[in-house]
């Protein structure tokens, strides 16, 4: 254990600190993003993710139209096998994943497609609102008021 402390201590990052000069960790997982606190703020306010959008998959597009069959037969193999409630998230995805293999093969790459489609809308969406920023009308601006002060009349 002692051999690995300074291979551990390499892998971490360290940036230094405009405050105080000294050096910070930085979680290399993080996206450089984050680290602009108005830059978070904006997209937390517009409702727009910093972040590219990730790939989406065939068998997550395809589950959000078959969401009440899946759900019934998971409650039934639930039921049936006595599985616990706390593994039903993962349950739910195994029994989506069979339900998905179980299609024709022109169905499932009709869906993969559709998924493609829906990841490509989100990069072009997210790479306008990269370009453009955040609206300036008056109706989106009180949509971001509303959402920074919900409980306050003006």
């Amino acid at each position: 254990m002692a051999s690995s402390q300074p291979k551990i201590k390499a892998w971490k990052p360290y940036v230094p600190d405009p405050e105080n000069g000294k050096l910070r960790l930085v979680d290399p997982s993080a996206p450089k993003e984050t680290n602009d606190i108005a830059s978070a703020v904006i997209a937390h306010l517009t409702g727009r993710q910093q972040t590219r959008p990730r790939k989406k998959t065939a068998v997550n597009v395809w589950r959000k139209t078959q969401r009440h069959n899946i759900e019934a037969r998971v409650k039934n193999l639930m039921h049936a096998q006595g599985i616990v409630k706390d593994r039903m998230a993962a349950v739910r995805d195994k029994v989506a994943r069979e339900m998905f293999n179980a299609l024709p093969p022109s169905v499932r790459e009709k869906w993969k497609e559709e998924a493609k489609r829906e990841t490509e809308l989100d990069i072009q969406e997210w790479e306008r609102f990269q370009r453009e920023g955040p609206s300036t009308s008056p109706a989106d601006r009180q949509m971001q008021v509303d959402k920074f002060a919900p409980c306050c009349i003006f």
